[in-house]
């Protein structure tokens, strides 16, 4: 979406009011990247996924870029609307679960939406039920059906343990992130100059088969966003 310079001055006034309510919530290096980063490039499609999250609560994407919303109709087709989600990894503004929480409400459904990340400023959003606190392998996920992360970075590989452990299904959006504590195993990719990237897709995606083993179909398949990172998921069959 090209924002016109009239229109400027209206989003520049509700990022003030937005983060006049947020502010302390924010890392003060999230803060000055939004502050030195909000429509600084025409084509916002391409930017850091804090910045989509704030843009998408502006309403600022068109629908063929927001990625939040085209993830919760797919996500919502593809389980139904009457699963209970859980998002982890939502980020500052849970974008996602928004969504998922408007299209439930919408179709009248019996689902939910909640969504874990303890970087949340967020108090209040729709139904979404909120969890300000980090999705660990000890984490509850008994109530829920389907896990879903939009990248989710370092929770990618958890969210698989436990889905596969509990049998639950998953959906995930991977993106170019290798979690600090994984970064080790492909020290030798990166001496070849070969981006180790793909290497780290392969094993979550060796990990998420091990699904298959328990009745689960388990796709890979890519982005429709552009983003060139695949979606791994699963569904019983």
């Amino acid at each position: 979406m090209r924002v016109t310079p009239s229109q400027r001055l209206i989003y520049v006034q509700m990022l003030r009011d937005y983060l006049n309510k947020y502010r302390d919530k924010y890392s003060s290096g999230a803060l000055n990247y939004i502050i030195n980063n909000f429509l600084a490039h025409e084509d916002l499609s391409g930017e850091a996924d804090i910045m989509m999250q704030i843009y998408d609560c502006f309403g600022l994407l068109d629908k063929s870029e927001n990625y939040y919303l085209g993830f919760a109709e797919i996500v919502g087709k593809k389980y139904g609307l009457n699963c209970r989600f859980l998002e982890v990894g939502g980020g500052y503004f849970p974008a996602f679960s928004y969504h998922m929480d408007k299209l439930q409400q919408e179709a009248n459904s019996s689902g939910t939406i909640t969504v874990y990340d303890p970087k949340l400023v967020v108090t209040g959003l729709g139904n979404v039920r909120l969890r300000h606190s980090l999705f660990t392998a000890e984490t509850s996920i008994s109530e829920f059906d389907v896990l879903v992360g939009i990248m989710p970075c370092d929770a990618t590989k958890v969210m698989i343990k436990k889905a596969t452990k509990e049998h639950k299904e998953f959906y995930i959006a991977m993106c170019g992130c290798i979690p600090d504590d994984e970064v080790y195993k492909y020290n030798d990719y990166m001496m070849m100059n070969v981006s180790p990237i793909q290497f780290w897709i392969d094993d979550v995606y060796d990990l998420a088969r091990e699904q298959a083993k328990d009745g689960f179909e388990v796709t890979y398949e890519d982005n429709p966003y552009g983003i060139p990172y695949p979606i791994i998921s699963s569904r019983k069959r």
